[in-house]
């Protein structure tokens, strides 16, 4: 988020505080909404009016996301949310490690048939911001991860966000 607002010339500034003795809600058993509530705080005399840049790691489930987004709301009083996600859309799971979620508890393929190299529509990212609360949500397109860590697309297992398994593990 700082970087954002660096290029964006826009402040920087913490408006939520992280409850650290909250785990990992993305991974967790359980009732993770209410685990969710408690792992941030909005601090309203930073929050209090303003339109905010919410930037997210990524979107598994969006249980996280939607809790943060009600809180800022209902105790920031926030004026505008736009979510910023600096992963592309997770359109599978996981089968190398990583226990992400099942197909049917991912968030984004409720709302995108398949997955896109370039921006997903904005069809479909105004009803994913309406669903989460948020004024406007956008996340970073398929094709910005191998430029960003300078490594061929090939060279990389892309599964989670293509769709696409390198090896039968995924594909049965």
């Amino acid at each position: 988020g700082n970087a954002m607002a660096f290029e964006l010339g826009i402040p920087a500034l913490e408006g939520l505080l992280r409850n650290r003795y909250v785990g990992r809600t993305f991974i967790e058993a359980g009732d993770r909404s209410l685990k969710a509530k408690r792992k941030y705080t909005p601090v309203r005399e930073v929050l209090d009016g303003r339109k905010i840049f919410l930037v997210e790691d990524s979107l598994v489930r969006c249980t996280t996301l939607k809790a943060i987004i009600g809180q800022m709301r209902e105790r920031g009083n926030v004026k505008e949310i736009h979510v910023r996600i600096t992963c592309p859309p997770i359109m599978a799971p996981c089968c190398y490690g990583i226990d992400m979620a099942s197909i049917g508890e991912l968030y984004a393929p409720k709302f995108a048939p398949k997955a896109y190299d370039a921006m997903l529509p904005a069809k479909i990212t105004d009803k994913m911001a309406k669903d989460v609360g948020a004024d406007s949500l956008m996340y970073m397109p398929v094709e910005s991860i191998p430029r960003c860590i300078g490594f061929d697309r090939g060279d990389l297992c892309m599964a989670c966000i293509t769709g696409k398994y390198p090896t039968r593990c995924g594909r049965s």
